[in-house]
């Protein structure tokens, strides 16, 4: 079932398809606001500043939501996909959440920690929304929507795996500059292996992308 629409098909089509360009290119470049905002603040803290459980919460939501889009791709059940894509959508949208929240709330903790409760149970709904419907929905918009949502959070899911592999690197960087060369050891795998996630997270971004314009293209 289709659109409803008085434009011609293929008029349709390409709107739908400029939408989408559109509409991923705002979300990416809002997320990335976002996730270099918050590793900036929190980059050069040492330990000890008053500030570090902020920066290890941020790292590992992080780590949560890069690890599990990154895993994503080569889950072989379906449920399994479903699980994780949840968990990345649920925890980017926490980090997300985190940031808005502390912009509103005037940098206040209370407000930050709001907006990351709020956001990471919104992102995660939404994303058990997309991924538990996906590809095989029969109704048009419901498969324009699901496979658009699931492209997006891969999307997010995998910038917060650069962000993590960025601070990774630079945090690594700090230390072989300071001569502890066993905290080097640490992290230069730990950048690599979200730097992987990264890519990972693309592809599964790319997949559901490319769902979503085979059936705009065929039912458009």
């Amino acid at each position: 079932m289709a659109f409803p629409t008085l434009w011609p098909p293929r008029l349709a089509v390409l709107g739908k398809r400029l939408s989408r360009w559109i509409g991923m290119a705002t979300i990416a470049l809002l997320a990335f606001h976002a996730l270099s905002t918050l590793l900036f603040a929190v980059l050069g803290l040492a330990p000890g500043h008053n500030r570090w459980p902020l920066l290890l919460t941020f790292a590992g939501v992080l780590a949560v939501a890069g690890m599990a889009v990154g895993i994503q791709r080569y889950a072989k059940k379906a449920w399994v996909s479903r699980l994780l894509g949840t968990v990345s959508g649920g925890f980017s949208g926490a980090v997300l959440g985190f940031f808005v929240g502390g912009q509103w709330g005037n940098q206040q903790a209370r407000w930050a920690f709001l907006g990351l409760t709020v956001g990471g149970l919104l992102l995660g709904l939404l994303a058990f929304w997309a991924y538990r419907n996906g590809r095989a929905r029969r109704r048009m918009w419901a498969d324009f929507w699901a496979n658009f949502l699931g492209s997006a959070i891969a999307l997010i899911s995998s910038l917060c795996a650069y962000t993590l592999a960025f601070g990774l690197a630079a945090w690594a960087w700090m230390a072989l500059s300071t001569g502890r060369f066993g905290l080097v050891v640490l992290l230069c795998p730990l950048a690599v292996f979200y730097l992987w996630c990264t890519r990972q997270g693309l592809k599964v971004c790319w997949q559901y992308w490319r769902w979503g314009d085979h059936r705009n293209t065929i039912e458009g």
